[in-house]
């Protein structure tokens, strides 16, 4: 880029292929990937907390059924035995 300016400053019309430009190319392809990744991460992990929280709730349930029977057996067995 600096170069492209000193020839044409100088008087010389060709072109200088400049290393930076790729560089620079390079840098900015990697960032969009990077943010491309980041936004695929977060996405996907909201739909993870959904099925987590869906699975929670039926373990929810499944103890509310288990505490259930069990008061239920206790409520039963304590009125065959006189305490």
């Amino acid at each position: 880029m600096i170069t492209d300016a000193l020839l044409r400053a100088l008087g010389k019309a060709e072109r200088v292929f400049a290393w930076q430009t790729l560089g620079y190319a390079a840098i900015v392809a990697f960032v969009i990937f990077c943010i491309y990744r980041i936004a695929k991460f977060f996405i996907g992990g909201r739909k993870e907390q959904k099925l987590i929280r869906m699975e929670l709730s039926k373990l929810a349930e499944e103890v509310r059924i288990i505490r259930q029977k069990l008061e239920n057996h206790e409520e039963s067995d304590g009125a065959a035995d006189p305490q």
